[in-house]
């Protein structure tokens, strides 16, 4: 199932593209943007949440900021067109975020994507009925965190299965 929607994104989109690459991460801040421009909307959401609202946009904050990571972590990715054959081979090359330059790659995007949570909370600053609270930062953090350690899993995970497939020819 992996595989074939892999191969549905192969034929879908080259993700090899570096312009492409930045104007996912440009789409990806518009709609963060956009969320945090929304005046009272911790209001709106807790009268359909209740009691859930805080968690619900805790992990939502954790969830746009781990995808953000890992559309600067592929914009920031070298490329490697002569050695990358598909998405899947894609994915790999940026996922192996600790072995020499890709590390320093993988830190860059972590920094530049914090930076634009920090950009975001003092944006919420001005919006009325929002607070800039730098918290929220931190959580943005672990989200992107997150996103490296399953970046780093989905690396582990995609070697084993090339072994296994090897072994077996």
């Amino acid at each position: 199932m992996a595989m074939s929607i892999l191969r549905f994104v192969e034929n879908f989109v080259k993700l090899r593209s570096r312009s492409f690459r930045w104007m996912c991460v440009a789409i990806w801040m518009i709609i963060i943007f956009a969320f945090s421009h929304q005046p009272y909307s911790g209001r709106a959401t807790e009268k359909y949440l209740g009691g859930y609202n805080v968690p619900v946009r805790k992990l939502g904050h954790v969830s746009e900021y781990m995808i953000l990571f890992w559309l600067i972590r592929f914009a920031v990715a070298r490329r490697h067109d002569e050695n990358e054959q598909n998405v899947s081979d894609t994915i790999s090359s940026v996922a192996n975020c600790t072995q020499g330059a890709s590390t320093q790659l993988t830190v860059l995007a972590f920094i530049l994507t914090v930076l634009y949570a920090a950009s975001d909370e003092w944006h919420q600053s001005f919006v009325p009925g929002r607070s800039s609270n730098w918290s929220d930062v931190g959580v943005d953090a672990f989200g992107i965190a997150l996103g490296t350690v399953i970046l780093f899993l989905w690396n582990q995970v995609k070697n084993r299965f090339d072994i296994a497939n090897t072994s077996a020819s």
